[in-house]
């Protein structure tokens, strides 16, 4: 059972065995703690909804989340649902500590583990410790993305090894990809910011102008190569391979 406001415009709260959400339309936000600690299995968003607050789906079982509106997010709202097998979400920033947790990289409780697959669309801005400890499966960034603030994937699994981030990317904060499992990161040439550490143990990608500009140095803890460089190395149709390699892999993200 869900508990409505007086105007029904605001989900306050729900008991803890409701599985299933259907919320009508008409209904503007959800209220922090309202699906707190829920059993609940599936949500259905209206596109009336505006705003998801703070804490309102922590620690339940939905094992999908698909908001193709754009909404606003608060911080900690889908924080810790291990079962998330999908994420679909129309939203300019994802905030702090938003979807930590999710997925699950080991069994629990008799749950096999399962990586969560992740769709932003229209995202300019992913916040600190937005995907914290998280088990992720593919991830698509939109071309919109502009930052990634510090520790943004600190601590997450990644399945695939390799990842090429937009172009229009400018910003990426400190340790946003210390994490497990990436091998390589693809930068964009817009990047103008980027972090201390951000990617210990990970290669980074990237071509000589983006170099100069970003005036990297030598650092134990970053390894830098250059995509010119590896190229000209190349044979022309390996080099040509390799190109339309890396191109289809950023294609793949904004799919």
């Amino acid at each position: 059972m869900i508990k409505f406001s007086k105007d029904n415009k605001h989900i306050m709260s729900a008991t803890k065995n409701t599985k299933i959400a259907d919320i009508p339309e008409g209904v503007i936000d959800i209220e922090p703690f309202a699906f707190d600690e829920v059993k609940l299995e599936e949500a259905i968003f209206p596109e009336s909804l505006e705003r998801i607050k703070n804490h309102a789906f922590t620690s339940t079982k939905l094992q999908k989340l698909e908001i193709k509106h754009n909404i606003i997010l608060e911080d900690c709202c889908f924080y810790n649902n291990d079962c998330l097998d999908k994420i679909y979400v129309n939203t300019e920033k994802v905030p702090k500590q938003c979807f930590c947790f999710c997925g699950r990289s080991v069994e629990s409780d008799g749950i096999k583990p399962a990586a969560t697959d992740i769709k932003l669309v229209n995202t300019k801005v992913i916040g600190e410790n937005a995907f914290y400890r998280s088990y992720i499966g593919s991830l698509n960034l939109p071309d919109t993305l502009k930052e990634l603030e510090d520790r943004s994937f600190y601590w997450a699994k990644f399945c695939n090894p390799v990842l090429v981030l937009p172009a229009g990317l400018e910003k990426i904060g400190d340790e946003a990809f210390d994490c497990e499992g990436l091998t390589d990161i693809y930068l964009p040439n817009s990047l103008v910011s980027l972090g201390d550490v951000c990617c210990e143990g990970v290669r980074l990608h990237m071509s000589d102008f983006l170099l100069k500009k970003l005036h990297l140095l030598e650092n134990k803890y970053i390894i830098v190569e250059s995509i010119d460089k590896m190229l000209q190395n190349m044979s022309f149709r390996e080099a040509n391979d390799k190109a339309l390699e890396i191109e289809r892999i950023r294609n793949q993200c904004l799919e």
